[in-house]
């Protein structure tokens, strides 16, 4: 449904564009030149002034960010070296953990631990490459 809307929504931009092109030449070739290009660029200015007004909006609202000196180093690097020790599961909990993940098949799963990814430790260090591939 959303896919039709789309289109219908595209068409319409583009005999919107057609018909304004059309009204824009037609008025320049009626004599109407300088007062169709001063609307033009006057509307495409106001254009710009309206992006720069909601960008300094969106940045004066925006709240200050925490300054690095006020971080706690230690309690970060605390929880990377806990991420780091994770326990080593086997494949039995690996493959009901990769199960889990959206769009894998039980064939899949089976070509992954076929290929030597039969622990967590080696399915977090391989590669992208080596995953797409089944090693």
């Amino acid at each position: 449904m959303n896919l039709e809307k789309d289109k219908v929504i595209g068409a319409l931009i583009v005999i919107g564009v057609i018909l304004a092109a059309i009204v824009y030449f037609g008025l320049m070739f009626l004599g109407f030149g300088f007062e169709v290009i001063a609307t033009v660029v006057s509307i495409g200015f106001l254009v710009l002034l309206g992006i720069g007004g909601w960008i300094g909006w969106t940045m004066a609202r925006t709240p200050t960010p925490e300054p690095l000196e006020d971080l706690d180093l230690e309690e970060i690097e605390a929880v990377g070296e806990e991420e780091l020790e994770r326990e080593v599961v086997g494949p039995e909990d690996l493959a009901d953990e990769l199960a889990s993940i959206p769009g894998m098949t039980d064939t899949r799963v089976q070509a992954l631990l076929d290929a030597g990814f039969d622990d967590s430790e080696s399915f977090r260090s391989a590669s992208r490459q080596e995953l797409t591939e089944g090693g």
